[in-house]
């Protein structure tokens, strides 16, 4: 594993403060590990998985055991493209969703969702593309 990604991972708890809503070195980090082109591919398949993900975790209000699931592999996954604030949220979720009512869950729900199209609106297209099209990679002759 490439040195610049050791060390990050998604939460395992809810962390203290306030988390970056998108961590651009994380993204860097995982097109340096990956290369540009492939890390393109992933996040366009990231972006859809999300969306369905979100779908079935709303599906999933009244199934606890596939709502913690879903949170889980959404931690994972948003964690990995640097979206730490959703990261964050889905580790809450999957940490409370047993004690929560219903209500409160669906208001949880509610505010991943917002996070998450907080998190991507707060990177530019641009930007995102130019992540996953420019490695940090110096030349390999130097």
């Amino acid at each position: 594993m490439n040195k610049c990604c050791l060390g990050m991972a998604a939460p395992s708890a809810i962390p203290d403060g306030e988390p970056m809503v998108f961590d651009r070195a994380v993204m860097d980090c995982f097109v340096q590990e990956i290369g540009g082109d492939s890390a393109r591919g992933l996040l366009a398949i990231f972006f859809n998985d999300a969306q369905g993900r979100a779908g079935r975790m709303i599906q999933s209000v009244d199934n606890r055991v596939d709502l913690r699931l879903e949170a889980h592999s959404l931690k994972s996954a948003t964690a990995t493209f640097g979206f730490m604030v959703v990261s964050a949220q889905a580790a809450g979720l999957e940490l409370k969703a047993d004690s929560m009512r219903r209500p409160d869950l669906v208001q949880s729900l509610a505010g991943l969702i917002g996070a998450f199209a907080q998190a991507r609106g707060s990177v530019p297209s641009r930007d995102l593309e130019t992540a996953v099209r420019d490695t940090i990679f110096s030349p390999l002759s130097s």
